[in-house]
């Protein structure tokens, strides 16, 4: 790392500093990353006027206490980003640092701009109230209680990363210099596309809708790689040319399919785009439908464009295949909301089986930016995106050596290698695994995390959350349905769905999540994982161990194999799960 340098005491450094990223960034377009660390009134001061000098005006505040005149937003309204593009972002962690946010509005600036991170001193940071920290905690455990392993974390992260620049408020800055980029890729032949990666793409989606049917395309990408543009200038190509009269689009939130829509309108002369549906005249030739609602009702469309595909169950996809015959479907294959990777390991199999082949393309070349982005790679390494299980030669052998145990989370946190086995099978076995899953799994108060490995290769984990244990008169408020306390599923459904007042006082350990690497199953290691976990459970005194699933055919047959009774079982399909619940 650079040595430090003294300069002014004053948001004016951080405002040179960010004037020169910039530049720097503009000239390779990429991105760079800027840090500023202090009190929290100097480090918005010296955002605004960083932003100004650098002349980003495309920017989004992910705070709720944005300065005047500032686009700002916090929670699930961060991840509306997903899909448009931004000059900068700027993270305020003082208002408490969301990792679904951060890696979603990381992603949406484009070649050229800065995100920027507001936050105490990275040594103090740890030892800071964070606001977060009530969403990460559960009823029965204060905030104090909530760890801050994954600010540490973050925070060595920050300051190892190439390409990011650390100003601190008394003026000193450190920073890693980013690598030289690659040299950029030739340009397609097609004048709609930016890469030929993405002209691929729109070939395949066209060849989807015209060709013989069934045979699906695949498009898989990481973000800013241009894979929802693709979707969309095949979509206006099939519609201007007459191919097709009208096309469904689908995705696990209407903003996520946004960018489908805003191509398709673009490329046609006419066309008016709104929220969720593009109209020629008085016809809509392309509009969005819930993904639930797709599978249940179908759509007049012959051609369904699946848009973060990975994000939604796999029951509703297979449900969108039966009903459909002209299908394709994008993926990310490190998202925030699902894998490319686990969409291959749910769903894939099926696809080949119901299908007359299947066309896959995959988009490496970035369109939002340069290749060899420091910042994609810092949110990569933060988030642990690109997490992935041992390869399966390591997996298979490990397996029959492999011992259920309780990691030690501290050891855990400041282990990088393991930490990515761990967070890589959850990701692979999970649809909804997410980033703030990550923090959970660190600083959870009451959560716990089992693994099954030999030789240094994690071949199966469960993250498993202490919950229940309530005195008797917070126990009849929630069987009365007076109180709903958060983070324990199965106690409260005893006393709620099943009626037991005594529910919410029994203590219980539930297996929220539990993965088996894929080259690791069949050879019982899920049932000595969860064997260990009751084991351990009854030797802490807590009176059952227990879990809750969407279900299907082989999850209720694996838990009934490892002794476990259903006591409830929902009445609808799970809009999220696309299955029953089954406790």
């Amino acid at each position: 790392m650079a040595a430090a340098r003294r300069k002014r005491s004053t948001a004016g450094a951080a405002a040179e500093l960010a004037r020169r990223l910039a530049a720097e960034a503009a000239a390779a377009r990429q991105r760079r990353a800027l840090v500023l660390t202090g009190t929290a009134a100097w480090a918005r001061r010296a955002a605004r006027e960083a932003l100004e000098a650098a002349g980003l005006r495309e920017r989004l505040w992910v705070t709720d206490a944005a300065p005047a005149g500032e686009r700002a937003a916090r929670g699930a309204a961060a991840l509306e980003v997903l899909g448009t593009e931004l000059d900068a972002a700027v993270i305020d962690a003082f208002a408490g640092l969301d990792p679904d946010a951060l890696g979603a509005a990381a992603g949406a600036v484009r070649g050229g701009g800065l995100l920027l991170l507001l936050a105490p001193p990275l040594d103090e940071w740890p030892r800071w109230p964070d606001p977060e920290r009530a969403r990460i905690t559960v009823a029965g455990h204060p905030r104090e209680s909530v760890t801050a392993r994954f600010l540490a974390r973050l925070a060595r992260v920050l300051r190892e990363a190439p390409g990011t620049a650390i100003c601190t408020e008394a003026g000193e800055v450190r920073e890693r210099p980013a690598p030289p980029p690659p040299p950029p890729a030739p340009p397609p032949d097609d004048p709609d596309c930016l890469t030929a990666d993405q002209a691929a793409a729109v070939a395949a989606v066209v060849r989807a809708a015209t060709g013989p049917r069934r045979r699906p395309a695949v498009l898989v990408a990481d973000r800013g790689r241009g894979k929802s543009a693709a979707l969309g200038i095949a979509c206006a190509r099939l519609i201007a040319s007459g191919a097709v009269g009208r096309v469904a689009v689908t995705a696990p939130r209407p903003e996520a399919a946004a960018a489908v829509l805003a191509h398709a309108a673009r490329l046609l002369p006419g066309a008016r785009a709104s929220r969720t549906a593009v109209r020629l005249g008085e016809r809509t030739v392309l509009a969005f439908l819930p993904p639930d609602r797709l599978a249940r009702e179908g759509a007049e469309a012959r051609l369904v464009l699946v848009d973060e595909a990975a994000a939604i169950p796999a029951p509703l996809l297979a449900r969108l295949l039966e009903r459909h015959a002209r299908l394709a479907f994008a993926t990310t294959v490190h998202g925030y909301e699902g894998t490319g990777r686990g969409f291959d390991l749910r769903f894939g199999p099926l696809l080949e089986a119901r299908s007359r082949g299947v066309h896959r393309v995959r988009l490496e070349t970035p369109v939002r930016w340069a290749p060899g982005d420091p910042v994609e790679a810092l949110v990569f390494r933060a988030l642990l995106l690109d997490a992935e299980p041992v390869p399966a030669e390591a997996a298979a052998p490990a397996a029959t050596r492999a011992r259920p145990a309780r990691e030690d989370r501290e050891a855990l946190a400041d282990d990088e290698p393991r930490l990515a086995q761990v967070f890589g099978l959850l990701v692979q076995a999970h649809y909804r695994t997410r980033p703030f899953d990550l923090r959970c799994l660190l600083d959870g108060p009451n959560l716990a995390v089992w693994t099954a490995a030999a030789g240094g290769a994690v071949v199966a984990t469960a993250l498993v959350a202490d919950e229940g244990g309530f005195d008797e008169a917070a126990a009849r408020r929630i069987w009365a349905g007076v109180r709903r306390p958060h983070g324990h599923l199965v106690p409260e459904s005893l006393a709620v769905h099943l009626g037991l007042e005594a529910g919410a006082r029994l203590r219980c350990a539930r297996i929220m999540r539990i993965a088996v690497h894929p080259a690791a199953r069949r050879r019982g290691l899920g049932l000595r994982l969860v064997e260990a976990v009751a084991a351990d459970a009854t030797a802490r005194g807590l009176e059952l161990t227990g879990t809750a699933f969407g279900a299907t055919p082989e999850l209720v047959a694996f838990w009934r194999r490892a002794g476990f009774v259903p006591v409830r079982v929902g009445v609808r399909r799970g809009t999220a799960s696309g299955a029953h619940a089954v406790l």
